[in-house]
């Protein structure tokens, strides 16, 4: 009798314990990702030449991106964006990427905009993959030419497929060190660490960062107010060299790519070309 009371309780115990876990993940799953399904524009409408392109990851979860190209380009971006919105939230910064002479592939994650899935941490580092051996298999552009570009969470992706891909050069801008040290710095910690213990998402590039062998550069708004500069100080140390640190003066999360100005432009593409240049030699 004692016996069946205490699988009883067990049972109930379990149950309670597997719902509250469930109910925790998925909380910390809608809290960092916010997908937005409806395109608000195309490149059309920013005067620039595009094709939709859809291609299957490893999982055969089938995604889609925009290949934005341009005329005798010096490299190809593989662009990684951010947690929220989906690559039509991007059109302003594309545009000014295709100034400094290169051409863009632009990739939603499952789950953003027409790609299929659900997101996760191993889904969005199998997305990044796929789009970079699309645009190797598929559209036979060179390893070397090829610039992987991550912007606040796209960063951690892009650090993490550094590591398995060859690339020219790697750039990543307003991105953090992990995603428990950005937690920390967001909540007060006994929430913290509610937080830290229930997201199954860890997205650790400061344990990662310092294995990329390829020329690293590291943009960052000195007045971001999500992720702050110290981050990006922490991961440039943690690199391996070759490696850059540009600081945006008064850029904040969002707007580095416009409050930096032309200087802001210039040092990329200075970046991509002497990286690249010393690939040849």
């Amino acid at each position: 009798m004692i016996f069946k009371v205490i699988l009883f309780y067990s049972v109930i115990f379990l149950w309670i314990w597997l719902i509250f876990r469930w109910a925790a993940r998925k909380l910390a799953c809608n809290m960092l990702f916010h997908p937005d399904k409806e395109h608000l524009d195309t490149p059309k409408q920013h005067s620039l030449d595009y094709e939709d392109v859809y291609f299957t990851t490893r999982d055969k979860k089938k995604l889609h991106g925009w290949f934005v190209p341009c005329e005798n380009s010096v490299a190809t971006v593989l662009f990684l964006h951010g947690n929220a919105g989906n690559i039509s939230n991007r059109l302003d910064e594309i545009a000014l990427w295709h100034c400094i002479k290169v051409s863009v592939f632009i990739v939603d994650y499952r789950g953003y905009g027409k790609s299929k899935g659900s997101t996760s941490e191993r889904g969005l580092y199998l997305d990044s993959e796929a789009a970079y051996d699309y645009l190797v298999q598929e559209r036979s552009i060179p390893p070397e030419k090829i610039v992987c570009f991550g912007r606040s969470l796209g960063g951690a992706v892009a650090i993490r497929l550094s590591l398995n891909r060859e690339f020219g050069a790697v750039i990543v801008a307003s991105t953090f060190t992990s995603l428990n040290d950005l937690i920390r710095g967001l909540f007060v910690p006994w929430l913290a660490s509610f937080f830290c213990w229930a997201s199954p998402f860890k997205f650790r590039s400061i344990d990662l960062i310092g294995y990329v062998t390829h020329p690293l550069l590291i943009l960052h708004g000195t007045e971001d107010e999500l992720i702050p500069y110290v981050m990006a100080k922490e991961l440039y140390e943690s690199a391996s060299k070759p490696k850059l640190l540009y600081p945006v003066t008064d850029g904040k999360h969002n707007d580095t790519f416009i409050i930096g100005g032309k200087k802001y432009w210039y040092v990329i593409e200075n970046f991509i070309k002497k990286s690249l240049t010393e690939l040849k030699k």
